[in-house]
């Protein structure tokens, strides 16, 4: 399979490859781990999830030039993670 596996306490799941137009692949690796650090930082559980944010956040510095995610594409990242994955805050809502 292409594309990525995550795993936590014995559950595993498949993450199909963010589609993009490779330019840089410097920093995939990084922006695919921030992607899975701030889904656990907001308390996501879903795996799935937070696999699709990381490889949508990889995709997008692989598209660009350098390894720095330009602010106008981690903000609509946010965005899509909100809509997307149901999380729990700090004070329970």
């Amino acid at each position: 399979m292409e594309g990525s596996y995550i795993g936590v306490k014995g559950e595993a799941t498949g993450i199909p490859p963010s589609l993009c137009v490779p330019v840089d692949t410097c920093g995939a690796g990084d922006a695919y781990a921030s992607g899975i650090l701030y889904g656990i930082w907001r308390g996501v559980t879903d795996l799935k999830g937070m696999g699709d944010l990381a490889t949508k956040i990889a995709a997008s510095v692989v598209g660009q030039r350098g390894t720095r995610l330009r602010v106008q594409d981690a903000t609509s990242h946010d965005f899509q993670l909100e809509r997307v994955l149901v999380f729990e805050t700090d004070d329970g809502s």
